[in-house]
C-alpha cells in the first residue's frame, strides 16, 4: 500500500496535481454498554468544484498494542460534538451512516506504525453532491457484530493526530488551453 500512494505522489506530480492535508479534526466518541463509535469532520471545502480526485486516504502515526480493523462508514445526518449521543441526533441509536459503502482497514499490532484508510470513493461523493453534505465520517470496529470498539483500543488518540490526504486535478481555468 505505501508504494501505491508513493506513486500515486509522484504520478500526481508529475501530471500537475495538486495535495490537500487536512487534520481529521476533533474526535468524538458516542458509547454504549462499554462499546464506542468514533466520529469525525473535516473540511475539504479547499478542492474546487468538478475537480478529479485521484486518491485519498486517512494517515495517522499508530501504536497501539492490539490488532484491530477499522470500518469506516459515511454519515448521513447532520450532528456536532458537543452533544452527540449514541442515540442523538440519530434516527437510528449508534449513528445514521451510509450502509452500502465502508472502507476497511486491518491495523496489525507489531507490523504496522501508522493507519492509512483509503477515502477516495468518499472525498469523490462528497464532490459529486456538494460539500454541504459531508457530515463526516464513523468509524467502527469492523469484521465483527459487535457494535463498536472497546474503549481501551486507543483509537480515538490515533484518530486526533490523523489527517485527510487528498490528490487531485483542479478543473481547467475557463480560457485555458484555447488559442487567442
Amino acid at each position: 500500500m505505501k508504494r501505491l500512494v508513493t506513486a500515486l505522489i509522484l504520478l500526481a506530480a508529475v501530471a500537475g496535481a495538486d495535495t490537500l492535508s487536512v487534520p481529521l479534526g476533533k474526535i468524538a466518541c458516542i458509547q454504549k454498554e462499554g462499546n464506542a463509535r468514533l466520529l469525525a469532520k473535516f473540511d475539504l471545502s479547499a478542492i474546487p468544484e468538478s475537480s478529479h480526485i485521484y486518491y485519498a486516504q486517512i494517515v495517522a502515526p499508530c501504536n497501539i498494542a492490539e490488532t484491530v480493523a477499522i470500518e469506516t462508514r459515511r454519515i448521513t445526518t447532520l450532528w456536532s460534538r458537543e452533544n452527540v449521543r449514541w442515540d442523538y441526533p440519530w434516527r437510528k441509536q449508534g449513528g445514521d451512516f451510509d450502509t452500502t459503502r465502508s472502507a476497511m482497514f486491518a491495523y496489525i499490532a507489531g507490523r504496522h506504525d501508522r493507519l492509512a484508510i483509503d477515502v477516495t470513493h468518499y472525498v469523490r461523493d462528497w464532490l459529486r453532491v456538494g460539500y454541504s453534505s459531508n457530515f463526516g465520517l464513523l468509524f467502527r470496529k469492523g469484521i465483527t457484530r459487535e457494535p463498536g470498539f472497546k474503549r481501551s483500543q486507543g483509537l480515538s488518540d490515533v484518530l486526533a493526530k490523523a489527517r485527510v490526504r487528498v490528490i487531485y486535478r483542479k478543473p481547467p481555468e475557463p480560457n485555458e488551453g484555447r488559442a487567442e
